[in-house]
């Protein structure tokens, strides 16, 4: 992604990311997400989606880690959410996730 504004590209990050996931490139999913982080840190969608790729690779500290970054720039994050994405499955009993999972209002 080229010669677009800031803004742009981070969405166009953002978009390819997520593609880049459900084709199961999970890597590369984080390598864009990654840049999308910094180009703009207070991207809530890509500190979320960071988070979701993380716990597809099974990693509930790096997955708590992007969320905690997500609950900053959305105060009103709500545990249903996490709840409700399957991305989540893999760590969903994991202690870490279980104690950030809980710490969310319902």
């Amino acid at each position: 992604v080229v010669d677009l504004p800031e803004e742009q590209k981070a969405d166009a990050l953002i978009n390819r990311g997520v593609a880049k996931g459900r084709l199961g490139d999970i890597d590369e999913a984080i390598a864009d997400t990654k840049e999308v982080i910094r180009l703009q840190q207070d991207k809530k969608a890509a500190w979320y989606n960071l988070g979701c790729f993380e716990a597809q690779l099974g990693d509930a500290s790096k997955t708590v880690a992007a969320l905690k970054q997500w609950q900053k720039l959305e105060p009103a994050a709500k545990r249903k959410k996490l709840d409700d994405d399957p991305d989540f499955e893999r760590i969903r009993t994991e202690t870490t996730f279980v104690a950030f999972r809980d710490s969310l209002p319902e």
